[in-house]
């Protein structure tokens, strides 16, 4: 039989007389990280109730439920309340800067952390994959949005256990049940999902993992824990092969023991169809009863494209240092030169080696400044020039830099071996010549140190133009 109890007081069973249960990880696509909580609606006698619960313990002969009240509504005789499990103690804005201060940093004492915070007891068995080492801090987001990232992480989500303690669930598990199909009023089987590709894509930098034969799982864009490659592997072999059918039933007696997320069985004693747990149910005559669903579709995303980038690619580097709110992006592209030269032919063979032309384009992004840097280093490839290579001689060698500077309102360009450079603000363009400012327009003004006006000068109406003979001249214009 099932009991509520009101902040620990026990209510009178001929109180309450409709008892529903929702818990389901997803609405429209299947991701990771999902923070989704167990909720429930309770209606309950107003006759019974002597002042509203905080929180509300729901027992049966298997569960046990630590909820909260998140609402109270009113229906004729009866309060209804709206019941959520602990997840939403993690609606508050979260600062690891403390805990940071005090040292190294890891992500399972981020999350530790979190939960002396929220006042929910992390589960002691729990242990992370991805437990990468954390210097920075942003206590603009929610302590959940953090809870969802590192769930992300693990290839999982996070669930409050009946016992009311945290911990993040793996998606790549076996099943926890089996049920017969023909146990349900009606049984619907969609289509069939597999993960075979990892992808996470900023639209800065992207890993990819797998392949595209079945379906691709994106990461999270906005994940912030997300500083590199290995991250994004770890996440894929956790999740690499999951499939589950989607699936709706008709009303039936749902396994007790079941919960949201969980990887059921449904068989016809002949076929099988995993699928993962998500069920509307209400309570009565001693029974859960209700439905399984899980109808999603694999979320789609618009992948970038990193122009110029193709089978010649080197290598792609980002570094994020969240401490400093910066990004930077190496992209190395290498190019094979093979140049035949009579009389070089038999030493080209030899050496077996291409000259190579290296290209970077490193992009440092951070939070008061976007620069583009462009990095040429290379031989030329003329006999010359080969002749040097091959003698170990590298004068030939050179490196340019060019770069975009985009610094709050201003805009600077220039090149490294140049001394003159472009300075747009605001309100102000400058001319600089080795630091110096040799020339600026402001307003409608242009002021100059010195100039040179090679063929004429006009003022309005007015010109001022050398004549034949050397002599200047000034004339009106008609």
């Amino acid at each position: 039989m099932i009991k509520i109890y009101f902040d620990e007081i026990l209510i009178d069973e001929d109180s309450y007389v409709e008892l529903t249960n929702d818990y389901k990880l997803f609405t429209d696509n299947f991701y990771l990280g999902s923070t989704a909580s167990n909720t429930f609606k309770l209606s309950v006698a107003k006759s019974a109730v002597s002042s509203h619960p905080t929180e509300v313990k729901i027992t049966d002969d298997t569960n046990t439920y630590y909820l909260i009240v998140d609402k109270i509504s009113e229906e004729k005789n009866f309060y209804i309340y709206d019941l959520v499990d602990k997840l939403v103690l993690f609606n508050f804005n979260y600062n690891a800067k403390p805990l940071i201060d005090l040292g190294t940093t890891t992500l399972s004492d981020i999350l530790a952390d979190i939960c002396t915070q929220a006042g929910v007891v992390l589960d002691s068995t729990l242990t992370l994959i991805n437990d990468i080492e954390v210097t920075w801090y942003d206590n603009t987001l929610l302590a959940r949005d953090y809870l969802s990232f590192i769930a992300e992480l693990q290839g999982g989500y996070a669930r409050i256990l009946d016992d009311g303690k945290l911990t993040i669930v793996k998606h790549k598990m076996t099943s926890q049940s089996t049920i017969q199909i023909d146990a349900c009023e009606d049984f619907v089987v969609g289509e069939r999902k597999q993960i075979s590709r990892v992808v996470y894509d900023n639209g800065i930098v992207k890993y990819e993992y797998g392949d595209e034969t079945a379906n691709t799982l994106y990461i999270n864009p906005n994940n912030v824990y997300i500083t590199d490659t290995t991250v994004v592997s770890n996440i894929y072999d956790e999740v690499v092969g999951l499939e589950f059918y989607l699936v709706e039933t008709g009303r039936c007696q749902l396994d007790p023991s079941v919960r949201a997320g969980d990887i059921i069985t449904f068989t016809d004693g002949t076929n099988s169809y995993l699928t993962i747990a998500g069920y509307s149910a209400s309570y009565g005559g001693g029974n859960w009863l209700g439905n399984y669903s899980l109808n999603v579709a694999s979320k789609q995303q618009e992948e970038t494209q990193v122009i110029g980038l193709n089978t010649e690619l080197k290598s792609i580097k980002t570094t994020i240092n969240r401490a400093e709110a910066e990004i930077t992006t190496i992209v190395s592209e290498v190019e094979t030169i093979v140049q035949q030269t009579d009389g070089l032919q038999d030493d080209l063979a030899i050496i077996q080696e291409a000259i190579n032309t290296l290209n970077e384009t490193i992009l440092t992004q951070t939070s008061e400044q976007f620069q583009m840097l462009f990095t040429q280093t290379g031989i030329a490839s003329d006999v010359a020039t080969i002749n040097s290579l091959l003698n170990g001689q590298t004068e030939y060698t050179n490196e340019l830099k060019q770069y975009i500077t985009f610094k709050g309102a201003s805009i600077e360009l220039g090149r490294s071996d140049s001394q003159a450079k472009l300075l747009i603000t605001n309100d102000k363009i400058s001319f600089m010549i080795g630091g110096s400012e040799t020339a600026y327009m402001t307003g409608n003004e242009l002021v100059i140190t010195d100039s040179t006006i090679l063929n004429k000068l006009q003022i309005k109406s007015w010109v001022l133009i050398e004549d034949s003979y050397g002599r200047l001249n000034k004339r009106r214009l008609v």
